[in-house]
């Protein structure tokens, strides 16, 4: 292990898509003697953190930072690539400051003490740096691909590290998982056209998940040359982290019908702080990161793809979750949407009732078997009058004979 002081000059930002390799990625970065990777913590994805400093900054960090409040949200109003926050990320995550050894009270003090970001990322770092007789600190997380260029503008020797992910392996992953197929298709388009535009920065890497699950060898030297980190890294993926059968899952798990749904994904144009994604389309994200091409399938629609497709279009819930609001999907939008939910929802009713139909059978069904035992029961009985009764003649002759 290394004795050397921190680099707090040099640090390192992991992001990308969701399901798309950051944990082996950052498990093999953080075997190196040298570096610690760290679990997302959420603060440091958000443009906010990174692009303020001052009184007004501090404070507004501080109050949001308060465990007993939940006022996250009001920042969703108010998004702004450039510095605002994540809609969908928490604005730290206090289970994970726990591998890093400190509690969100010594970062809020320490934002209102230093009034600018890096007095906070020394209070969360320095523990376990010390701990580790490591000297670089990096952090994993998907939301971190937005605040990636606040970050660099902070460090101008700090570099990054995108990892990317065929999109249709990502929405079928996420959709495993139980995500909005709109919801998953939306967040791999909006943070793989994040990707492009940081990958033009000298100080940015882009790493591929396929890469990894191929020659995890090689990346691991690919990143360690671009990191400047002279000793080995880890060179292998950790158990269960990633696999090859992950690779193309897509090909068995996504219908024509919904692959031709993500051709017509496209990155609305002028959200702010997002100005340079606009217009970028999921094929062509694809072709950027070399992945091959998306068509859209000219289908007609079977009744077994019209109901695939009622439930594919299901209403996402209100308010539509971010960047879902960024992505304009033309199969989503007009009367087709709302025939889609209509389907949706006549084809929800229709299981209802085949529900409450296989309940009914099954109390006649139960009916019917208790009828059957009290007939047996009618018909012992019956026996045992008849005989009773056939006794009771016999002796009837006995007594007049």
């Amino acid at each position: 292990m290394s004795n050397a002081e921190p680099r707090w000059d040099r640090p390192i930002l992991l992001g990308g898509a969701p399901r798309s390799g950051l944990t082996p990625l950052g498990a093999i970065l953080g075997s190196h003697p040298n570096a610690m990777c760290g679990p997302a913590i959420s603060l440091f994805s958000h443009p906010y953190f990174w692009a303020g400093e001052g009184v007004e900054w501090a404070t507004r960090l501080h109050h949001l930072l308060n465990p007993n409040i939940d006022e996250h949200n009001e920042a969703v109003f108010d998004w702004d690539g450039g510095r605002g926050f994540v809609p969908y990320l928490p604005a730290v995550d206090e289970l994970a400051l726990e591998w890093y050894q400190v509690d969100v009270h010594q970062i809020r003090g320490s934002l209102m003490a230093g009034l600018h970001p890096q007095e906070a990322v020394r209070t969360i770092m320095s523990p376990r740096l010390r701990v580790s007789r490591k000297s670089v600190w990096s952090e994993r997380s998907p939301g971190n691909v937005y605040g990636m260029k606040s970050f660099l503008k902070r460090y101008p020797e700090g570099r990054g590290i995108v990892v990317v992910r065929d999109g249709r392996d990502v929405v079928s992953s996420l959709v495993q998982q139980g995500w909005n197929f709109w919801r998953a298709a939306a967040t791999w388009l909006v943070e793989a056209a994040i990707g492009m535009s940081l990958s033009r920065d000298r100080r940015i890497h882009v790493l591929k998940y396929e890469e990894i699950v191929a020659d995890a060898s090689a990346v691991s030297k690919k990143m360690g040359e671009f990191l400047e980190l002279p000793d080995a890294i880890g060179r292998q993926v950790p158990p269960g982290d990633a696999h090859t059968s992950s690779v193309a899952r897509w090909k068995r798990e996504l219908s024509p019908l919904q692959l031709g749904m993500l051709a017509t994904g496209t990155v609305i144009r002028n959200v702010p702080g997002l100005e340079e994604i606009g217009g970028v389309s999921f094929p062509e994200a694809l072709r950027f990161f070399g992945y091959d091409d998306l068509t859209s399938p000219n289908l007609p629609l079977s009744e077994g793809e019209l109901l695939s497709y009622a439930h594919t279009l299901a209403a996402p819930g209100f308010p539509v979750p971010f960047p879902m609001t960024h992505v304009d999907f033309p199969s989503m939008s007009g009367g087709r949407q709302l025939v889609g939910g209509m389907l949706y929802w006549i084809w929800g009713q229709i299981q209802v009732l085949s529900l409450k139909n296989k309940e009914l059978e099954a109390q006649l069904e139960g009916l019917r078997t208790d009828k059957s035992k009290l007939e047996f029961k009618l018909q012992r009985k019956s026996g045992r009058v008849g005989a009773l009764r056939e006794l009771s003649g016999k002796n009837k002759e006995l007594d007049a004979s």
